[in-house]
Order: C-alpha cells, then structure tokens, then sequence
C-alpha cells in the first residue's frame, strides 16, 4: 500500500500520516524530498539549510533515496515537488520534509519559496498549494461519513482493517460496508468512492419481522372452532387461515378447514384442505372420510373409492360408513 509521510518544519515538526499505516516494512520502496529554506531576504533563518542535510543523511541511512533541494526557489520547489509526485505513484514509501517559513491562509498551509514577494493576500506571487502536486488526484484520499436509521447502528468496513469511525480517512476504491443493529436487517453494500471528496451514505435498517409464535395459531384456531358452533362459517374459514399462515403444517386447522369449506358448499376448496391436512398426516382418518364425502358430492366415486380403500387399514367403522354412501 502507498504510505506517504508529510513533515513541514516551520517552526516546529508536523507528521501527517495520509493512510493508516506507519510502519515501515522491509520491502517497501522509499523516497524522500527533503527542502531547506533559509536566505529569505527580510526574514533570513540559518537552520533550515543544516537541518535539511541531516535530514537527508539520516532518512538515506534508513534507505531512503532523497533528494535535497537547499535555498530553493519558487520554480524549482515546483519542479521538484511535481516529479517527487509523479514518482509517488510507483514507490510505496514517501517523505516529504520541509524547513523554512510557511503561513496559513483561509485554512490552507502554505510553504514559502526562497526569492517570492508577498505584501497581501491578493499578491500574484503566492506560492501554490504544493500538496496538489504531491499526490495524484487518483490517490487523493476522502472522509466517508454514514448516516444510519437507527442512530445506533453499528458500522463496519469490511475489506479493511481500520475500524470506522465517522470521518474516516480512506483512499479512493471500493468499499464492503455492513450495518447492523439490535432487532433490526443487516444491510450490506459495496459503494465506490472518488478521490478527494467526501462521502456521505445514508442506510436506514428495516426491522426484523414479528415471528408469530405457536400460541397465537393455536389462538385462531380456537376462534375458527368458536365460529364454526355458531355457524359463522366464513368467519371461521378466516380464523383457520390464519393459523395456519403462521403454522403451515397445523394439520387440524387444514382439516377444520375443510369442515367450513364443506358447510359453505365449497367443496373443492375444501377438498383441497383435506388434502393438505393429510399430506401433513397421512394416516388422519377423519381427514380421508371426509375426503372421500367431498368426492362423493362432486360424484367423483372413484376418488372416493380410493379413500375407502385407504380406509379400511386405518379405521374399519369410517371405512363402512364411506362405502354405504358411495353404494347408495
């Protein structure tokens, strides 16, 4: 990964780490540029020049390849700046040290040219902002921000090591972010960020679904029983659906189901629900009885032969009585 290293020595030493690491590894290939300033005609300082050269020594004992520019003036600050970031593009390690003067203006640090006269803000002399010419605008890095509905989501990247935080400092890519919360979906997604911008994603979590318990199906199937006494059938067809959307494999309620079906005169729909009560159990007698007295309706004798048959291993006394209906 791209490390790049920025100290601006002005009157004391700033390290501004631009990605997370700051450990050195032993195959990284590192460059330095290294600028002293010191004979600026009205304030003329007499380290910046020494303390480069030192510089310069110790970073090409820790491997280093520097180059060190003393006294430099606009024009050639510029060149060097410019081909110290055309080089960051392919090395993995990068230092840029500065000593001389350097003022702050509306927020942006600004480092000072030997030779450069500025008597206001407005002067065409300024220097530029040399961090433009430092980092390729495709390395830039930007702040992603995430705006969570909750508030207290919690929020990971997930192809990185740094733990979020709001603000985050991260370079240019594609980013896996995971938001998750305390009874609410996980949301995950890839978003693609560009260079030197900030980023703001905002990610509202559905909420986890009410899983109905066995209670409350067992809870319509005694209204639909409650219902069926009374002969409010249809109302009691609605009960038995309902306890069954929340328990699909509820045998009974198929089966009273198909009872209510039966007293509207629906019986195909009924015939349907005896069916789905006996795949749930296939030796519910009183399932395949009634079955068969719904076929018989339909004058679908062969169906109802078919139950009879059925019957006669599971409960002889139903079987009879099916037959009788079919031989009538």
């Amino acid at each position: 990964m791209k490390r790049i290293i920025f100290c601006f020595m002005v009157v004391t030493v700033w390290l501004i780490h631009l990605t997370p690491s700051s450990v050195f590894a032993a195959q990284d290939r590192r460059i330095a540029l290294v600028i002293g300033n010191g004979t600026y005609k009205s304030a003329p300082l007499r380290n910046p020049g020494n303390d480069a050269t030192d510089i310069a020594d110790a970073l090409e004992r820790l491997g280093f390849s520097v180059s060190l520019k003393t006294d430099a003036d606009q024009r050639t600050m510029k060149q060097a700046i410019r081909a110290f970031g055309r080089q960051l593009r392919k090395d993995d390690v990068g230092l840029f040290y500065f000593a001389g003067h350097g003022v702050q203006v509306k927020g942006r640090n600004y480092l000072i040219p030997v030779g450069v006269k500025i008597e206001t803000e407005a002067s065409s002399e300024w220097p530029h902002d040399w961090s433009q010419y430092l980092v390729s605008k495709k390395f830039q890095p930007y702040r992603l921000f995430v705006d969570t509905e909750p508030e207290s989501a919690k929020v990971r990247i997930l192809n990185i090591k740094p733990k979020f935080h709001q603000g985050i400092m991260l370079n240019p890519g594609r980013y896996h972010i995971e938001v998750s919360a305390n009874g609410y979906q996980t949301e995950m997604m890839w978003i693609k960020v560009k260079p030197g911008k900030k980023r703001i994603v905002k990610i509202s979590l559905k909420k986890m679904p009410q899983s109905p318990t066995k209670d409350q199906s067992a809870t319509h199937y005694n209204l639909g029983n409650a219902y069926g006494k009374l002969g409010r059938y249809n109302e009691a067809v609605e009960a038995y659906e309902k306890a069954i959307r929340i328990k699909p494999d509820y045998a009974n309620a198929h089966y009273n189901l198909g009872v209510a079906y039966g007293k509207l005169n629906r019986y195909n729909e009924a015939i349907e629900a005896y069916k789905q009560a006996i795949r749930i159990d296939p030796i519910f007698a009183d399932a395949h009885y009634n079955l068969g007295v719904a076929h018989l309706v339909l004058k679908n004798n062969e169906d109802a032969l078919e139950e009879y048959k059925i019957l006669k291993t599971l409960d002889k006394e139903l079987a009879n009585k099916l037959f009788n209906g079919i031989n009538k």
